[in-house]
């Protein structure tokens, strides 16, 4: 790749296209950090986890989960104490929705692009470790 096109691919990540919305346009940025974490949320709501979790600290708040004394049960407990701070799975599903598009069913205000912003043309130019790269 000659020095225009790395100028050129540069130029594409810093010019918004697939950071809009973040304060910077920096890769590294709070906003970058941020969708990260609610990219995580959105795989362990597909896999059922917080489903799971609510199941077991009910089981336990009944009196049918069997463990004893320890740091797990003081762990379910400031869990469960901690209820009201959480967000619902409508809650959570809607900011789904708004940051990365999930469960978009026509929703204007979705991020119809998140899934194509690590796509080839939008990452940004490392050289190869062949050792073709500039040094």
């Amino acid at each position: 790749m000659d020095g225009r096109g790395v100028a050129r691919r540069r130029a594409g990540a810093r010019d918004g296209r697939c950071t809009a919305g973040t304060v910077s346009g920096d890769l590294d940025s709070p906003s970058i950090r941020a969708t990260e974490l609610i990219y995580v949320a959105s795989m362990l709501e597909q896999a059922k986890m917080f489903e799971a979790v609510d199941r077991l600290v009910q089981l336990f708040e009944s009196g049918r989960l069997p463990i004893g004394r320890g740091l797990a049960t003081g762990k379910i407990g400031t869990y469960a104490k901690a209820k009201a701070l959480r967000m619902s799975e409508r809650e959570r599903r809607a900011v789904y929705r708004r940051v990365l598009g999930m469960d978009a069913d026509g929703d204007d205000t979705s991020n119809r692009d998140f899934n194509t912003c690590g796509s080839a043309s939008s990452r940004p130019w490392r050289p190869s470790r062949g050792g073709g790269g500039r040094r």
